[in-house]
């Protein structure tokens, strides 16, 4: 078959495989209320200005606001912010990581890997989770594939055009994902030792003008960057009075890190524990090919989209493993892509292995599929707070108190569907509830002595809690409570 050909139908199987992507999450809708994360996201979708959501992302965020300022303009483009129409966003998000993953692949190794990769990325279960999800992540993982592309494209062919498309991806990148500044810097050392190497070899001037632009967009980079800076401490101070204690084993949560990048965590079912085996036979054999096999440019790629963010945001973190899956999505479509590179290049040596590599593909590919098909909810996405918020605001009494434990729990409360009324809290209005005395919230949080004064008052107390995030409150025996479950999430009613 001719080369032009070959390269209309490598087209065609990307177009296919972004339909497969996007099927995937249709047949699979995430039909349940904002969970306690995506509510935050309504928050800031909801502010009535650009200074409120400034000031929300700044109060209420571990994260930049650019992926909140572009789910605002979305959301007034659909004049709607409830679950299908922010959830979209990340949807589309993840659809456009696919075909950018084959391009990557098809620039490094081969049109056959590139595919590969597209196909284990529009069909992971891991991806296609955070694709339904109303958060950064897609959005970030979108940036971060562009920005790779845009290294890649300036490496091979130095000018203007890519040297634009870097630096903007990557300042967007970084407002949109913290964590995508450790991906930005590996891809931006990556192609920095490629264009030295290059410019040593050649010795011309053009060589040198090339590497000299990319240091001056990384430079330009950082000081794009130098206005958020404060915002970035404070948003690291307040997370610090409320970090989890850190866990010491720091090497296992990298590796369960990067098994649930290649498919997922397992729920204990038939299938699950395939995937798993099949992953801890693919992980380790692609280590050691793109350790052994690879060539230095590949090497160094992978190093700076798999390696250096992965590894730098298990020690930024400092071993407290309880959120670093997610963390890790930039560095997934280079993880599927060495996985790709290593069952696909022609390095099987004998015949009757030819075919072992395509079909361990296959099965990851399809296995992955049928368990996003068929496994459970994530249990943290069924917190009914549209359910709790109208059962409050419809069965509350005057003098009532509203509890949150854990005091975190607070947020999804009010933002869902508007939330219960704001009276409750002694609160006027919707700014006073939130930002009087410079704190982010004025609710109660729940302590055993202040729902004792207000049953000795005569008043009635609610205590919104929810199973993910702690045991439930302690110290009611001996009291009336009446309890009604939704989902993860509890409301105890108690009584004087």
């Amino acid at each position: 078959m001719q080369e032009g050909g070959r390269a209309r139908m490598a087209s065609w199987a990307v177009f296919a495989l972004t339909l497969v992507a996007l099927g995937a999450v249709a047949l699979r809708p995430n039909l349940s209320p904002f969970w306690a994360d995506e509510a935050y996201t309504v928050l800031a979708v909801r502010a009535r200005s650009w200074a409120e959501l400034l000031l929300i992302n700044l109060r209420n965020e571990e994260t930049p606001p650019l992926y909140f300022a572009i789910a605002h303009l979305w959301a007034r483009l659909w004049a709607d912010s409830h679950e299908p129409t922010l959830r979209l966003l990340s949807t589309l998000s993840f659809a456009g990581c696919v075909p950018l993953t084959a391009l990557i692949g098809a620039r490094l190794w081969s049109p056959k890997v590139g595919l590969g990769g597209a196909l284990l990325l529009a069909v992971n279960p891991f991806a296609l989770y955070y694709a339904e999800e109303a958060r950064a992540y897609a959005v970030g993982t979108l940036l971060g594939l562009i920005v790779a592309c845009a290294a890649i494209a300036y490496v091979q062919r130095p000018g203007p055009r890519w040297w634009a498309v870097a630096t903007l991806s990557g300042t967007a990148l970084c407002y949109t994902n913290y964590f995508g500044g450790l991906t930005l810097a590996g891809l931006a050392l990556a192609a920095g030792v490629l264009l030295l190497t290059t410019a040593r070899r050649n010795r011309g001037q053009q060589a040198w003008l090339a590497l000299a632009g990319w240091v001056a967009a990384q430079a330009l980079i950082l000081l794009l960057l130098l206005p958020w800076l404060p915002a970035v401490r404070y948003q690291i101070e307040t997370a610090a009075a409320t970090a989890l204690p850190a866990s010491q084993n720091v090497g296992l949560q990298y590796g369960l890190g990067l098994l649930a990048l290649v498919v997922a965590f397992p729920d204990g079912g038939t299938l699950s524990m395939l995937l798993l085996a099949l992953a801890l036979l693919l992980l380790p054999l692609s280590v050691v090919w793109g350790a052994w096999q690879a060539s230095g440019e590949q090497r160094l790629w992978l190093a700076g989209g798999l390696l250096v963010p992965t590894v730098a945001t298990l020690l930024v973190l400092k071993g407290d493993g309880q959120f670093v899956p997610r963390y890790l999505l930039l560095a997934q479509p280079w993880l599927l892509l060495l996985i790709a590179a290593t069952v696909l290049t022609p390095h099987w040596q004998r015949p009757a292995l030819r075919r072992v590599g395509p079909t361990l593909l296959v099965l990851l590919a399809v296995g992955g599929l049928a368990y996003w098909l068929t496994m459970a909810p994530n249990p943290r996405r069924m917190g009914g707070w549209h359910e709790i918020a109208a059962q409050v605001a419809v069965q509350a009494y005057p003098g009532d108190a509203v509890f949150f434990a854990p005091p975190w729990a607070r947020a999804p409360f009010v933002v869902q569907y508007d939330g219960p009324p704001l009276t409750l809290y002694g609160a006027e209005s919707f700014a006073g509830y939130y930002y009087e005395g410079g704190r982010p919230f004025a609710a109660n949080e729940f302590e055993l002595a202040a729902l004792q004064r207000q049953l000795a008052g005569g008043g009635r107390a609610w205590v919104v809690w929810d199973k993910i995030y702690g045991e439930r409150p302690q110290g009611l025996d001996g009291l009336t409570v009446k309890e009604t479950r939704y989902g993860s999430t509890g409301l105890l009613l108690v009584l004087p």
